[in-house]
């Protein structure tokens, strides 16, 4: 695994992803260049495969903020250790890739492969509006549905959220930028939801909040 794969996408002046794709490699060459911290929550991980998205993203923060650990509030949203730091951070991960947004407002960020599943399965978060406005059968529309609504849900900071009633797609602008609802612990926020398509992963992330 090599930092030449990692790179960046400004989403605008003040938000940007960072991405690191990866194949296999060997936990024990990298262990050296994480925190004690983040050995110590190394170990705690069983999961060979969790284990490298944990490493490889430990590792891609570090480019960003060396010395800095990634912590986790009450509802599991991801923070900086330095306080210090005023940007908010979201992570995501899919088969061989890990990302880190970052940004000077409230992020939710979310990375999917393209697959079959969001569109056998889109009746448990797709309501009826939703229905109306976009293709339940088609598996990338649905992918980015499904995508859109893990942002969605990194950003309503709370916990037993129902996807069909408090994550809500609103409208389709065009095929990269749709708008969302999200309920939060302060109610009903609007936010745009920016999508980036490359390969087979989609990436869904908020333009605002």
């Amino acid at each position: 695994m090599l930092f030449s794969n990692a790179h960046s996408i400004a989403i605008n002046p003040l938000c940007s992803v960072h991405l690191l794709a990866y194949d296999s490699f060997e936990i024990e060459d990298y262990t050296k260049e994480l925190l004690p911290a983040e050995l110590q929550k190394l170990a705690r991980i069983s999961h060979p495969v969790k284990k490298r998205e944990f490493v490889a993203s430990r590792l891609l923060k570090s480019k960003f903020y060396p010395g800095q650990e990634i912590k986790y509030n009450e509802v599991g949203a991801p923070y900086l250790s330095d306080k210090i730091v005023d940007n908010f951070i979201s992570l995501s991960h899919t088969i061989g890739i890990v990302g880190m947004a970052e940004a000077k407002y409230k992020i939710g960020m979310d990375l999917e492969p393209i697959r079959s599943l969001a569109k056998k399965i889109h009746h448990k978060f797709i309501n009826e509006h939703e229905r109306e406005i976009l293709d339940v059968n088609d598996d990338l529309e649905m992918t980015k549905a499904w995508s859109a609504k893990e942002a969605l849900y990194k950003l309503a900071n709370r916990k037993e959220i129902i996807f069909t009633e408090e994550l809500l797609i609103q409208e389709k602008v065009d095929e990269n930028h749709w708008k969302c609802r999200v309920k939060t612990d302060q109610g009903f926020r609007d936010v745009p939801m920016h999508f980036y398509h490359s390969g087979n992963n989609v990436l869904s992330i908020n333009d605002s909040y």
